[in-house]
């Protein structure tokens, strides 16, 4: 599955593209429903910025970052005026946050330093989800530290897109015990629990229609695309899988690893693993996130 950073809408739209799988930060951006022109408008500067840093066109991100500052300082005072009551506090931080990292991010561009603006210009897109996702009253996302032997990645789990799948894989975590390589289908690892697992019925949002459907039939169009190297998956069996490689079946993406990518090639059969569910929206450090 090819995928492209630009999504329409950019200045420019045909002289940056890109024909690698995209960040999973990127899949989930796209997977959640529209929040408005302002913030349509702004990601889509984002992931034009986000192309051109991949490219270290410099002349091209720093005029995506200033079109992108000027959308977001003549919107967020609307933008917060349509935010439900309870959710305000979060998009203040969402909006104060954003402002903050794309000042940070106009230094990197400055010394053409790509790594550091790589990583910040993820960090964007992280705030600019906490906005939209209180634009929608949701909660939406959970963290998950993975401990092991070989070191510690974490998890993004998507209760937006995947509810009843999330729930259930959060259900299970106290009893994951360990990990098994997958040898036979797909490469990746499996979790492997304590517990006897239940049958799931594979949960997927349609894109088109947006609507999440449970063992669909026929053509689908799934909002979280499984072909992202890291995405979590859920099979039919109730078991859970990390992909470093495409399924060759119909499966449930719940999450990806957003970080430690590089950990999950390390695991052995039976390695120990502790899983940890942080609080929706504790904060974790991106400075180490994987370059996909």
């Amino acid at each position: 599955m090819v995928l492209s950073f630009y999504l329409g809408g950019c200045q420019n739209p045909t002289a940056l593209r890109t024909q690698e799988p995209p960040p999973p930060v990127v899949v989930l951006q796209q997977a959640l429903p529209a929040t408005g022109p302002h913030i349509a408008d702004l990601l889509d500067q984002l992931l034009y910025l986000g192309t051109a840093i991949k490219q270290q066109d410099w002349s091209q991100a720093t005029a995506a970052l200033q079109t992108a500052r000027r959308i977001l300082s003549f919107s967020q005072e609307g933008v917060l005026l349509t935010v439900p009551t309870d959710q305000k506090a979060r998009a203040e931080v969402g909006i104060s946050q954003l402002n903050l990292t794309l000042a940070v991010l106009e230094t990197a561009l400055v010394e053409r330093n790509q790594p550091s603006a790589q990583r910040v210009w993820q960090q964007s897109l992280w705030h600019l989800a906490t906005l939209r996702l209180a634009l929608l009253d949701q909660t939406g996302w959970t963290w998950v530290n993975v401990s092991t032997q070989r070191g510690t990645f974490t998890l993004l789990i998507d209760r937006f897109n995947a509810p009843r799948s999330s729930r259930y894989f959060l259900q299970i975590t106290p009893s994951i015990t360990s990990v098994a390589q997958l040898l036979q289908r797909e490469k990746g690892v499996q979790f492997q629990t304590s517990k006897a697992l239940a049958t799931q019925p594979l949960e997927i949002r349609d894109q088109r229609s947006g609507q999440i459907l449970y063992d669909p039939v026929g053509e689908v169009q799934p909002a979280l695309s499984s072909s992202i190297p890291g995405a979590l998956v859920l099979r039919r069996s109730g078991a859970f899988e990390i992909l470093l490689s495409p399924p060759r079946e119909q499966v449930a993406v719940v999450g990806y690893v957003i970080s430690g990518f590089n950990v999950i090639a390390k695991l052995h059969n039976n390695d120990a693993v502790t899983v940890s569910p942080l609080r929706p929206w504790e904060p974790f450090d991106l400075s180490k996130a994987d370059e996909f």
